[in-house]
């Protein structure tokens, strides 16, 4: 192990587990913790009551390490956007545009990687790719299980919403979270067994609105126009209460509608499996694969699934759920 040569570090709490990142440079680190949204991470520091599962990542800019390097001669087993997924005796080497590579143990939970002088310029590359990306495939090998989905809470009750880019659902989370629900996350959560049920859990990271989500926001009406989504710490927004995890309650799929008014009708279970599986399923293990599934199926055959058809303004929307669900 090179350690030595990693001088620089940063650790994220994430429930029970914790994100340690190393590099041995500060670009990568600062990166990293531009992306985390640090008043969310201080709530998964709260219970220290049991030890933490550790994620490394470990990634170098001025050299490769041993046996990093572009895959020739390996199994492809999947592509997403411009990253390779390959399959190396048990290990995952993923290739970031061929130029930086990250060799992933699944079962050590350790990831070591090359980072190019390209990538090294961008931080959202850093953050959301090469570090991020390894850390979903390590914790989908511990048996959690990634949604596409932004999430609120009510109590420790939490309420879904998925739906494909461009649906509303970064928006309505937003609506929901500033009115009178806890606030988990906007994008993306994990799911997974718990001796209580299932347990679900996010990232802390910041809200993702684009311009046209925080038009519907008065607060917002300060912020510069942006051409996609502009990252937003929570203390900037009317979001009050943070949630770090809960129970599923409900299954909110968003699609908009050419119309004025909302309509909230419920959706049978085999086609919210149908449409979760679109936002969740890891393509690179068949064992991440059948746990995906396992919890997915869980998930649809427990609670209510609803599809929210989304009219051209958000006024009633909170209401309408409100009434659906917990009245």
């Amino acid at each position: 192990m090179d350690t030595q040569r990693l001088r620089f570090q940063t650790i994220i709490p994430l429930q029970k587990y914790s994100l340690i990142l190393r590099s041995d440079s500060e670009k990568v680190i600062d990166a990293v913790r531009g992306w985390v949204d640090h008043d969310i991470a201080h709530y998964h520091t709260i219970d220290e009551s049991s030890p933490r599962v550790p994620i490394e990542v470990e990634l170098f800019t001025s050299r490769k390490p041993p046996g990093i390097d572009k895959p020739t001669h390996l199994d492809h087993m999947a592509t997403f956007e411009d990253i390779k997924f390959y399959s190396d005796n048990g290990h995952i080497i993923l290739t970031f545009g061929d130029t930086s590579f990250v060799k992933i143990d699944p079962k050590k939970g350790i990831a070591r990687g090359f980072v190019s002088g390209e990538h090294l310029e961008s931080p959202w590359i850093l953050s959301h790719r090469i570090f991020y990306v390894p850390v979903l495939e390590i914790i989908r090998g511990m048996g959690v299980c990634y949604i596409h989905a932004g999430c609120v809470c009510r109590g420790d009750k939490c309420i879904l919403l998925c739906g494909g880019s461009g649906h509303g659902k970064s928006t309505l989370t937003y609506a929901l979270a500033r009115s009178r629900y806890s606030y988990l996350s906007d994008d993306a959560v994990f799911v997974q067994n718990h001796s209580r049920g299932i347990e679900i859990f996010s990232f802390p990271e910041k809200i993702k609105l684009d311009t046209n989500s925080r038009s519907f926001f008065p607060e917002f009406d300060g912020f510069e126009k942006s051409p996609g989504k502009m990252e937003i710490p929570l203390k900037l927004t009317k979001i009050k209460n943070i949630a770090v995890s809960g129970s599923p309650h409900a299954l909110i799929f968003t699609r908009i509608i050419p119309a004025e008014k909302s309509e909230l009708v419920p959706l049978p279970r085999s086609e919210a499996m149908l449409r979760l599986i679109g936002q969740s399923i890891s393509l690179t293990s068949k064992r991440s694969i059948e746990s995906n599934l396992d919890l997915l199926m869980k998930l649809t055959g427990s609670l209510k699934s609803f599809e929210l058809k989304m009219g051209g303004t958000f006024e009633g929307v909170p209401e309408l759920i409100e009434e659906t669900l917990f009245a």
